[in-house]
C-alpha cells in the first residue's frame, strides 16, 4: 500500500464498510471510490478522496487524479484523511 498514491475502488455494490479504504487511510492515501453505500460515507469527495458515479463508466476522476501534476490536490485529499482506527 505505501508504493502507490491512490487506491481506486470501482465497485458497483452496495460495500458497507469496505477495509480496503481504511488501509488506505492508514497509510495516508487517498481514495477514488464509487459515490455509492459505505464507500461515499468513508470517503468524503474532495476531502480525502474523489468519487465518480457508480451508474456510470466515468474515469474521469481517475484521470484527474493520476494527472499528478495536480500535486496539490493529491496533497489537499491526503492532508484530509481521518486519523486510523485503533
Amino acid at each position: 500500500m505505501a508504493a502507490v498514491d491512490w487506491v481506486v475502488v470501482p465497485s458497483i455494490w452496495w460495500e458497507n464498510s469496505p477495509l480496503v479504504i481504511q488501509e488506505a487511510f492508514a497509510h495516508g492515501r487517498p481514495v477514488i471510490c464509487s459515490d455509492i453505500g459505505g464507500m461515499a460515507e468513508k470517503v468524503a469527495h474532495e476531502k480525502n478522496g474523489l468519487h465518480f458515479r457508480a451508474t456510470i463508466r466515468s474515469a474521469s476522476p481517475i484521470r484527474s487524479g493520476a494527472r499528478s501534476a495536480r500535486l496539490d490536490l493529491w496533497e489537499k485529499l491526503r492532508q484530509g484523511i481521518p486519523p486510523a482506527y485503533t
